[in-house]
């Protein structure tokens, strides 16, 4: 049998190219494709290089602000502890003004006494002298015989005048 072979002859011609025309689109398209992939596997890496340097910031960051928030809790204990000290002084101080200021009117008092008695004195004195005088000046004349007088020992005076005591007896009376 003879068979016809232009029947068979070659026909995809047009397929070819269009293959070929296809071969050329893809590849150009994976070129396209893969510098994209490029360029974003280039910013991804580089967003995560921001990221990971943002996060180790951070994290410095907040390592200081727990050190300087310590430090604050330290200065706030010492202060406290400092201000419970200081309070207990102002109080133990106060409590010795008073104690001092009662002191210093009783002596005041006692002052005030002591200069009054002998205010006191010092008028009895006066006017036993002015009596003794008015009284001797009568009574005396140029032949009356007088004492004479040459010393005058005030040590029991003396004693009584130092001694606190003696002082405080003589003011109670």
């Amino acid at each position: 049998p003879t068979v016809q072979m232009e029947d068979y002859k070659f026909h995809s011609d047009k397929i070819i190219e269009t293959l070929e025309k296809l071969l050329k689109d893809f590849q150009a398209e994976k070129v396209t494709v893969d510098e994209e992939e490029v360029k974003a596997v280039a910013a991804h890496d580089a967003l995560m290089q921001e990221k990971e340097t943002l996060l180790k910031q951070k994290n410095l960051e907040l390592d200081e602000a727990k050190k300087d928030k310590a430090q604050a809790q330290d200065d706030i204990a010492s202060a406290s502890q400092q201000l419970t000290l200081t309070s207990a002084t102002l109080v133990d101080d106060q409590q010795y003004l008073q104690k001092l200021a009662s002191m210093c009117s009783d002596k005041a008092k006692t002052w005030d006494q002591r200069s009054q008695a002998r205010q006191d004195e010092l008028s009895a004195l006066t006017a036993a002298i002015g009596i003794v005088k008015g009284y001797v000046a009568g009574n005396t004349s140029a032949k009356t015989v007088r004492f004479v007088q040459q010393g005058v020992s005030v040590r029991l005076a003396q004693a009584v005048a130092r001694n606190p005591a003696a002082m405080e007896a003589l003011e109670a009376a």
